[in-house]
């Protein structure tokens, strides 16, 4: 398991508050995965597989029962998953297994993050546009999230989203960029299925990441190569693990919800996972959390020294579209 910045924080939890409580349920699904604690503590966080519905049953029966006592045991599945996941799922080990992390974390941070007050975040219920400010150059990680905001403001000058199912969705991501192309005529909007992160990173002085990168252990490098004086957002409902080592690692503020009981039961039996949409498209109030440290970043200096070059934009043409 590679995660570590889910395995970090977990780490992090049980050395500053002590023992999870008992897993009460995890429920699969090919929408989003769901682990219930015995406080009634819900994590949830975005399925990066697929299954029958009997298989996802299966499976997330024996997950269930094999963490029940020591949620701390999510760190072997990985080892495990011979055993405890049926063959229609086996193929897809790894990402069962991320999701599982990802969702027991949220779960083990959900009562730490209804705390108004902490010595690691500050909290706000509504979003703050100091995380936007002096933006020149956007990178939107995930269709959708702050790409609607990020556009609002006329100071940033490029937008570009990468999304991996872009091929799968080209229709309707065209469409919504177009609306933007159209009203914004000045300004630049692509968007592509991946790019170079280790070279192109430095483009962008901000970088706004979907939470569901946790679930499928790709938010590292965007960390790793984040470039200097550039602001990195976290957003989604994956995204609500308590704050500490995303911070550390680089996160300047992160966008989420809190995740409420009836979730649980919604989760149970629901292989599809379309009674939680209402909820996980929607229905929830947002909590945004910035670094308590107050550490400032100067985007307009950064933005003087790193200028996107005409080579930059061309290498990405075969990949981009308008």
């Amino acid at each position: 398991m590679r995660n570590r910045i889910l395995l970090g924080t977990l780490s992090y939890l049980v050395e500053k508050y002590g023992q999870f409580p008992a897993v009460r349920e995890v429920s699969l699904s090919r929408y989003f995965t769901t682990v219930t604690l015995a406080d009634r503590s819900v994590g949830c966080c975005m399925s990066y597989y697929s299954g029958q519905d009997h298989d996802l049953e299966a499976s997330g029966r024996a997950i269930a029962k094999y963490i029940h006592d020591d949620p701390l045991k999510v760190t072997e599945l990985a080892e495990h998953a011979a055993q405890l996941l049926t063959s229609g799922l086996i193929q897809q080990s790894n990402n069962v297994v991320s999701s599982v992390l990802a969702s027991v974390v949220s779960a083990a941070s959900e009562r730490l993050l209804q705390c108004p007050v902490s010595e690691t975040y500050i909290l706000s219920r509504t979003l703050p546009e100091a995380w936007f400010k002096d933006a020149h150059a956007a990178l939107i990680v995930g269709f959708g999230g702050f790409l609607g905001t990020v556009c609002r403001f006329s100071h940033v000058r490029w937008v570009h989203v990468i999304d991996l199912k872009y091929e799968n969705r080209r229709h309707e991501i065209d469409s919504y960029m177009a609306s933007f192309k159209n009203q914004y005529p000045d300004r630049r909007f692509t968007v592509s299925t991946h790019i170079d992160i280790h070279r192109y990173m430095q483009d962008f002085d901000l970088v706004c990441v979907t939470g569901s990168t946790l679930c499928n252990d790709t938010l590292e490098p965007f960390l790793e190569n984040k470039a200097s004086g550039s602001r990195l957002l976290l957003q989604g409902q994956s995204a609500s693990v308590y704050p500490a080592l995303l911070f550390l690692h680089g996160v300047d503020g992160i966008a989420t919800t809190l995740k409420p009981q009836i979730l649980s039961d919604l989760a149970r039996g629901c292989y599809s996972g379309d009674r939680l949409r209402p909820y996980l498209e929607g229905k929830l109030p947002w909590m945004y959390l910035s670094h308590r440290s107050g550490k400032s970043r100067n985007a307009g200096a950064f933005w003087e020294s790193v200028r996107i070059s005409e080579d930059s934009i061309a290498s990405m043409a075969s990949r981009e579209h308008v």
